[in-house]
């Protein structure tokens, strides 16, 4: 599948044995449509072409999203601390993060830092 979101945003999986990027995309519903989300399985690779991250997942879907659009709408928001907050209740050996735009992470992206 292939997804282009609304707003998107790169969250940092910490584990004791493995660090993993992650998609968190999100959609407006409009009118008389919900809000979406979803996170993608992990990060296999990325590439950055005319202000637009292509990011392939492990599953085979590629996210399509555009560089000025690098954020987080409300329902986002919400998902992303109920998230962290199971974690923390189960008491998961895990750690969350939402990435900055200046992170190193995007400095690893075949093609972003030679047209940004």
């Amino acid at each position: 599948m292939d997804y282009s979101p609304d707003r998107w945003i790169i969250v940092k999986v910490t584990t004791p044995t493995q660090i993993i990027y992650k998609v968190l995309a999100g959609w407006w519903g409009g009118y008389l449509g919900s809000d979406r989300w979803r996170l993608n399985s992990g990060i296999k690779s990325s590439s950055f072409k005319d202000g637009v991250f292509y990011f392939h997942s492990n599953t085979g879907s590629v996210y399509t999203c555009h560089q000025e659009r690098y954020g987080m709408t409300g329902l986002m928001m919400s998902v992303y601390s109920s998230m962290c907050d199971a974690i923390e209740e189960q008491g998961e050996d895990m750690v969350l993060e939402l990435i900055d735009e200046n992170d190193p992470f995007f400095d690893t992206i075949d093609g972003y830092g030679s047209q940004v």
